[in-house]
């Protein structure tokens, strides 16, 4: 369910907007385990539910004919639940059996934000900001009911990040406008992957409590033709590096043979890059129907 409230307020040269939305959803799946067959047979159930609450408030102030500054907050909290049961078929959800774990936490995030939009010239316009964003994930919680030993009431976690960004735009021709941009962002790891041990056949997935979230630098440039019809071609190259890439490896543990570990542990793996070039087109046709078509190549490489 998604529920949604919002305010807004025109004044002389500004503008100023609240909105609040509400999301909840229950949902899960089933896994069947070996010697199971299409028909039925014994697996495991995941049931869980999502809770998130995303509040903005954002001040948009016309400074002049020229630039235009916006302001803003955001509050973002989530909540994550999710237990693993054993099941009788595979194929039927409510066959549960016995419990295997069950786990949960909740993250929130503060930010705060303000880009400054100019036009240049006739043709040039420029967008540059910023963003700061508090992250802290809390009242996590692993229960392992098959082997106790797992079972752990992890530490809350922080981290905080800046994240400045800029763009470029300049309308070489009428219906042809070039673009670049380049930001920062930051990515904070989920519930699950903070705490959540799951199975994928006999190959287990391990979670990490001390996850670092992700921080990101990309950058892109690219092409904006208008076609036939009021029809928009963009064409576009990006790159991306990525540092404290939340990652699963084979287990490192010595303990483990490494001919037969199905064990892979979520861990942040340092560097990585992805690049690559995106084409895509949408297409007025006619009565208000459109088309749209999107081709894209990604490169990608642990560094």
């Amino acid at each position: 369910f998604i529920y949604a409230l919002g305010y807004s307020h025109q004044f002389t040269q500004s503008k100023l907007s609240l909105n609040y939305s509400y999301l909840t959803s229950d949902g899960g799946y089933t896994t069947p385990q070996t010697g199971a067959l299409l028909t039925g047979g014994v697996g495991t159930a995941t049931p869980g539910t999502k809770k998130s609450h995303n509040t903005d408030l954002l001040y948009d102030i016309g400074l002049n004919d020229s630039n235009t500054l916006l302001l803003g907050t955001q509050y973002r909290l989530q909540e994550s639940t999710s237990q693993t049961y054993n099941i009788s078929n595979w194929k039927d959800l409510d066959s549960q059996t016995s419990i295997w774990d069950d786990v949960g936490g909740k993250s929130r995030t503060f930010a705060v934000l303000s880009d400054l939009k100019s036009d240049l010239t006739e043709s040039v316009s420029s967008t540059i900001g910023f963003r700061y964003d508090w992250w802290k994930g809390y009242d996590g919680y692993s229960k392992d009911y098959v082997t106790p030993a797992n079972t752990f009431d992890p530490q809350d976690s922080t981290a905080g990040s800046f994240s400045p960004k800029a763009s470029l735009a300049w309308e070489a021709l009428d219906g042809t406008t070039l673009k670049s941009s380049i930001g920062k962002a930051f990515h904070a790891p989920d519930v699950y992957n903070l705490y959540k041990k799951w199975n994928s056949g006999t190959t287990f997935y391990f979670p990490n409590p001390n996850l670092k979230p992700e921080k990101s630098t990309s950058y892109d440039v690219g092409v904006e033709q208008h076609v036939f019809n009021k029809g928009l071609l963009k064409i576009y190259w990006f790159h991306n590096e990525i540092t404290d890439m939340i990652y699963s490896q084979t287990s490192t543990d010595p303990s483990l043979n490494g001919s037969t570990n199905n064990r892979r542990d979520t861990i942040n793996a340092g560097k990585a890059e992805t690049k690559g070039y995106e084409i895509s087109l949408k297409q007025p046709l006619v009565h208000g129907f459109d088309v749209t078509t999107n081709y894209t190549k990604t490169f990608s490489k642990m560094l």
